[in-house]
């Protein structure tokens, strides 16, 4: 017994240099097996789940033991309370069995083979640091033994002194692991990642910050971080800022490759500790913004560039409007003189010298009044239309329903003898510019006024639908309508689909109403049949 007690400590001393938890157990299996004569031994843990034992890969074997008792040991399992080991597991308390051969199955499931194998007597001990087992260690023998506590304190004394020695190896083990696990996350990720110690020296990097700098991993380790940045001291306020607040984001910063390239980043930074709460350095991750900060520089000139090109643009419109109100001013003036000259004479030759005249001469003055009158309401729609281009927009609620109502009591007045019924749609308010939205009003009720001189009973309809998710107001009438063909024409200046002898006009009513609609952000349309009447819808 003394020759074992001896051997203990240089027991404990081969587990310690073990290179892992089960590198440990199985040096704990062999010793003790050495040391007192059992003929084989394992061991069985938690499986990852935690919902049985499984038995670890190290197992003793003594010379001319039967292999086959350990490949088949490798395929049971036990649940907590079941088998020697479970038992074990769930009491903390070792079991002596002095021949598994004359027990039951149930009692120790492996009996059978252990029988085949020639093993009798059986020990196992937990294996427990602090309140907690670790492992259970079943130890088999080819003779049959009663119960010898000079094994059972010494297999339970190692196992004890084994328990702080295992639970170490094991921690280790998923420190290991955890390390592993940390570090292949960590080349996993794009973004150049970097641990700093609270001295500020490198401790680790990944590839990405091998690429950002051009410098291999074991140069940059050990070297101060912030002399990879254009202002070191700025680097080095944000690291002390790490440790005052706990963490930094999106710390702006400028990295030197080593060829010489500047590469603006933003830094994220956090402290990290050890289980005491002990700061242990900081993790730092570094986001490239190079290709953000190129594209901000490339809108900042393209902005410049739309800000000169808008300055010149708009100069260029002041002095086209100014040109263009000279030319309004020209035609207001300058035109309308003669027009009035012509028509005036020629209506004084028709009323002082009518008694001369002969019906020829008295149509040709006839026409050079009603072309000197086309040509005034010509110059006059031109006018408007100039406006409506020009004039500054003065927005409000304008109530398109009370405003059709007035210009169609207008229409009635102007010409009573004509049987037209209008059906206007109540509270159609919208926000936009009250003086445009009539004259652009005035034009379509006024053309389906025109439009549907020809029928006995006109019907003429403004309300609104629905259309695509949006309010469409419309302008409907049982009128001539028109070919569908030439619908493109509808809204450029100066074009008309009837003739002037039908129907009076200049063709630029639908011209002005298209750039009233343009200018509230809106949209124009039609719709239409020859002879079947025609719907202008729009909307703001």
């Amino acid at each position: 017994m003394r020759d074992e007690v001896h051997l203990l400590p240089k027991m404990i001393l081969e587990i310690s240099e073990a290179k892992d938890f089960q590198s440990a157990i199985e040096v704990a299996l062999k010793n003790i097996c050495e040391i007192t004569g059992w003929n084989y031994g394992d061991a069985w843990i938690r499986s990852s789940d935690e919902s049985v034992l499984e038995r670890i890969p190290a197992a003793y074997c003594s010379s001319g033991s039967p292999v086959k008792f350990k490949e088949l040991s490798e395929k049971f399992t036990f649940p907590l309370g079941t088998g020697m080991p479970g038992r074990i597991w769930l009491s903390k308390k070792y079991e002596w069995v002095p021949d598994v051969s004359l027990v039951s199955k149930i009692e120790f499931p492996r009996a059978k083979f252990a029988r085949k194998a020639g093993f009798r007597a059986c020990l196992g001990v937990p294996i427990i640091a602090g309140d907690e087992v670790l492992a259970v260690l079943v130890f088999l023998m080819f003779e049959s033994r009663e119960e010898e506590m000079r094994f059972v304190d010494f297999i339970s004394g190692a196992a004890a002194e084994l328990g702080s020695v295992i639970q170490r190896k094991k921690a280790e083990e998923q420190r290991r692991a955890a390390s592993l696990y940390a570090r292949n996350l960590i080349e996993a990720s794009l973004d150049p990642l970097v641990t700093i110690s609270p001295e500020g020296k490198i401790m680790d990097v990944n590839k990405a910050t091998e690429g950002i700098t051009g410098i291999p991993r074991e140069r940059l380790i050990g070297t101060n971080f912030s002399d990879y940045f254009t202002e070191p001291e700025n680097a080095r306020r944000g690291y002390h800022q790490v440790f005052s607040d706990g963490y930094v984001r999106d710390y702006p910063l400028s990295i030197r490759n080593i060829s010489g390239n500047i590469i603006d980043v933003l830094y994220n930074a956090t402290v990290y500790r050890d289980e005491n709460g002990q700061i242990l350095g900081v993790f730092a991750a570094a986001r490239d913004i190079s290709q953000i900060k190129q594209a901000e520089e490339e809108i900042r000139k393209l902005n410049a560039q739309l800000e000169r090109r808008i300055t010149e643009r708009t100069r260029q419109l002041e002095a086209a409007n100014k040109e263009l109100e000279a030319f309004s001013y020209s035609v207001s003036h300058d035109l309308r003189a003669p027009l009035r000259s012509i028509d005036g004479f020629s209506q004084a030759l028709l009323e002082d010298y009518g008694g001369v005249l002969d019906a020829q001469a008295k149509d040709y003055l006839t026409r050079v009044r009603s072309a000197s009158q086309r040509m005034s309401q010509l110059i006059d729609d031109m006018l408007v239309l100039s406006r409506v281009t020009r004039r500054e927009m003065k927005r409000s609620a304008v109530d398109l329903s009370a405003l059709a109502n007035m210009i169609a009591a207008e229409l009635l007045k102007a010409q009573p003898q004509r049987r037209v019924e209008f059906n206007i749609s109540p509270g159609l308010v919208v926000n936009g510019d009250a003086e445009l939205l009539r004259a652009m009003l005035e034009n379509l009720l006024g053309n389906a006024w025109k439009f549907t001189s020809t029928r006995q009973s006109a019907t003429i309809e403004f309300g609104v639908k629905d259309i695509d998710g949006k309010p469409s107001y419309f302008v409907h009438d049982n009128g001539v309508g028109f070919d569908m063909a030439y619908a493109s024409k509808l809204f450029q200046a100066f074009q008309r689909l009837h003739l002037q002898t039908d129907f009076p006009g200049t063709g630029i009513g639908l011209a002005t109403v298209k750039r009233i609609i343009n200018r509230h952000g809106g949209r124009i349309w039609a719709e239409s049949e020859a002879g079947k009447g025609a719907t202008f819808y729009f909307n703001l």
